[in-house]
């Protein structure tokens, strides 16, 4: 059959292009199907952590700007400053950065699809066996022996697969102004760092951002969905006011100009607790999920970039694997499911939760006790810039109750 491949890849973004760059160096004939443009922009910070940069071996090229340090603000207005001298990570305006990781996957041999856009599944005795797609108002069906669910949050596909379930508890509504801003004012205003403000009226129990790029800055917010329905929330009037209003920042980002705003849905947390679920499962007959799709984004800090292509990573060896023994059942793809549970993702994921209940309640004496107790900057520096897992962190401070205890009752 015409448009037949080895795997089809739903969606490339981070997970997608990942995936099929590693499935594609393998020899497998790759397709990955994108229902915009390759270099689109997406609603997204754009931060890239260092293990990311390494990891991945992303060139230079997808950055907007180097970051060699950070800023994380209590709801009292409380400024811890992270400094170094060398790189912490990097920042980049998401239709370049996935652009860049769509062309890694290209040399390697995987195809791509613009405007493709998948709306349904096709199969065959309860096997996911390929996608139809549209494609300038025309239905197209493509076949494939094993599928990657790769189409961000909410995802239609794992809706069409019966797998979603998208707790409100779970997905944070996000709003984003790019700021059109000299480079000269962003040196002095804001220099190479990404800020972070936690825990205030403009966003209850949600976050914002402040990330600098080139001539641009990006600046957003998330609530969670639950909240923003409960207190019908208006985003983007909250993201003005934030701007306008913040002690802090107003000055920052005065004169900036709004060149466009984005909205986007952003799942947390994916696997890590039962009772806040994206999906029920990552894997089935024919099919795994990785990404955004499945959830994997830091409940804590918002990181998703380098979960989502982790993730992508350890479904690409399992499905490598699934080609080469002829065998794209549930019970061979289940070990994607046991990488996961076995790698970083699911321990961020489960702790993650913990952690973001811990920092929403005490972030203000974290952050105090961080500007007076070296030990306690230099773990949080390393737990914000993704040098530490979130269970070893809490290890870390159980493993020294009496700073602990200075902490919770002298802060």
């Amino acid at each position: 059959m015409k448009n037949t491949y080895d795997v089809i890849i739903v969606g490339a973004g981070p997970a997608g292009s990942t995936a099929a760059r590693f499935i594609a160096a393998k020899g497998f004939k790759v397709l990955v199907l994108e229902k915009a443009k390759l270099d689109r922009e997406k609603a997204c910070a754009g931060g890239i952590t260092e293990r990311a940069i390494k990891e991945f071996g992303i060139p230079e090229k997808a950055f907007d700007r180097m970051i060699y340090g950070g800023l994380i603000c209590s709801p009292k207005n409380v400024a811890l400053i992270l400094e170094e001298s060398y790189r912490r990570s990097a920042s980049a305006m998401r239709g370049k950065f996935d652009k860049t990781l769509c062309e890694m996957a290209m040399k390697e041999g995987a195809q791509f699809k613009e405007e493709s856009k998948v709306i349904e599944p096709v199969f065959m005795d309860k096997n996911l066996i390929g996608v139809k797609s549209m494609e300038k108002g025309k239905v197209r069906e493509y076949r494939a022996r094993v599928t990657v669910v790769a189409d961000g949050c909410p995802s239609n596909l794992a809706r069409k697969l019966g797998v979603y379930i998208g707790d409100p508890h779970a997905i944070f509504a996000g709003y984003q102004h790019q700021l059109k801003l000299k480079n000269s004012e962003i040196d002095k205003r804001i220099d190479n760092r990404i800020e972070i403000y936690y825990g205030s009226d403009f966003f209850p129990e949600g976050y914002a951002w402040i990330f600098p790029k080139n001539g641009l800055v990006s600046v957003g917010l998330v609530i969670p969905l639950y909240i923003i329905e409960k207190q019908r929330i208006n985003l983007k009037k909250r993201l003005d006011n934030f701007i306008k209003d913040h002690p802090i920042v107003k000055d920052k980002l005065r004169g900036a100009e709004i060149l466009f705003s984005q909205g986007a849905l952003i799942p947390f947390g994916g696997l890590g607790e039962d009772k806040f679920k994206i999906v029920s499962r990552i894997y089935g007959n024919g099919y795994v999920i990785v990404g955004d799709a499945a959830g994997f984004v830091s409940p804590l800090t918002g990181e998703g970039i380098y979960y989502g292509m982790k993730s992508a990573q350890l479904a690409a060896e399992v499905v490598s694997e699934s080609l080469k023994l002829n065998d794209f059942s549930e019970k061979a793809l289940a070990k994607y499911y046991r990488k996961i549970r076995e790698s970083i993702i699911y321990g961020d994921m489960k702790e993650g939760w913990k952690l973001k209940r811990i920092f929403d309640k005490n972030i203000e004496k974290i952050i105090r006790a961080s500007k007076a107790d070296p030990w306690f900057k230099e773990i949080n520096r390393e737990l914000f810039e993704g040098e530490i897992s979130y269970p070893k962190y809490l290890k870390a401070l159980y493993l020294h109750p009496v700073k602990l205890f200075r902490m919770l009752f002298f802060y």
